[in-house]
C-alpha cells in the first residue's frame, strides 16, 4: 500500500510540474531602413505552467540581410524595444540617439503574456545608423524594418505543445537573405 502512495505522489508531482509551451510567430514582407524589400520574422514563446505564473518573451524581430536582432520586452512603457545608443536614430532625425529611447512598441497589449494568436500591431520609430564599422561582408547591414508613421500588422499564428519535463518548441529560422 505504501508503494502505491509513493507512485501516486510521483505521478501527481510530475503532472503538476508539467506545462504547455506555445510558439507564436509571423512573417511579413517589409521595406527595411535602407528602403530594400526584405522578409521580417517575428516570434516569441510562452510557457503556461499547470501551477504557477505564465512566462513569455521577449518578442524577437529578425529582418533578412540584417545584423540586428530586435527584442521587444515588457517595460513600464508597455511592450517596447530600446534603441541602441549611437546605433539608432529617431525617424526624421539626423543624429543618433544618446539616451535610453523607445524605438518600437507593440500597440495592442501591455504585457507579452497577454498576447495570443491573431493580429499584432507593431510600431517602429527608429532606424539603424550605418557606418563603416557596422557593415559586414556581403549584403548584411544593421538595417531592420523601416520606421513608419503607420503601424505594421503581423498576423500571428501559434504552435502549442505540452511537456511533462519542460521540453520547448524550437524557434523559427531567421529569414534568408536574398
Amino acid at each position: 500500500m505504501h508503494k502505491n502512495k509513493l507512485i501516486s505522489f510521483i505521478l501527481l508531482s510530475g503532472l503538476l510540474a508539467g506545462c504547455s509551451h506555445t510558439l507564436y510567430q509571423a512573417e511579413l514582407d517589409v521595406s527595411n531602413s535602407d528602403s530594400v524589400m526584405q522578409k521580417a520574422v517575428l516570434y516569441w514563446s510562452k510557457t503556461d505552467k499547470l501551477l504557477g505564473t505564465s512566462k513569455a518573451g521577449p518578442i524577437i524581430l529578425l529582418t533578412a540581410c540584417s545584423t540586428r536582432r530586435i527584442d521587444f520586452v515588457d517595460a513600464d512603457q508597455g511592450i517596447v524595444f530600446w534603441g541602441v545608443l549611437g546605433g539608432d536614430r529617431r525617424m526624421g532625425k539626423p543624429a543618433a540617439i544618446i539616451k535610453k529611447t523607445v524605438c518600437g512598441r507593440i500597440a495592442n497589449a501591455t504585457r507579452i503574456t497577454d498576447l495570443t494568436a491573431g493580429p499584432l500591431v507593431v510600431n517602429i520609430y527608429c532606424e539603424a545608423v550605418s557606418s563603416d564599422f557596422s557593415m559586414t561582408e556581403g549584403p548584411y547591414t544593421p538595417a531592420y524594418i523601416k520606421a513608419s508613421a503607420s503601424a505594421y500588422n503581423f498576423m500571428v499564428t501559434e504552435d502549442a505543445s505540452w511537456s511533462l519535463f519542460g521540453a520547448s518548441i524550437s524557434a523559427p529560422a531567421a529569414p534568408v537573405c536574398r
